[in-house]
């Protein structure tokens, strides 16, 4: 299963993002990127503000979750 998850870097969400990877998920983080975050290997990482509706259509172009 491919996941989109927005954030993933915060308290609460920074657990989801591990156990997704650990269940074997294809996870994929979208966020800001003002946090640093040690994402378990494997997760991709898209950098984009949410504000920014065209900026994030761009950077999720072609892709599926």
């Amino acid at each position: 299963m491919k996941v989109l998850l927005i954030g993933g870097t915060g308290i609460i969400s920074t657990e989801v993002t591990r156990l997704a990877a650990e269940r074997g998920m294809d996870v994929t983080v979208l966020n800001r990127g003002r946090r640093p975050a040690s994402l378990p290997d494997g997760i991709k990482s898209i950098t984009a503000d949410m504000a920014d509706e065209a900026g994030v259509r761009e950077k999720l172009a072609g892709q599926h979750f």
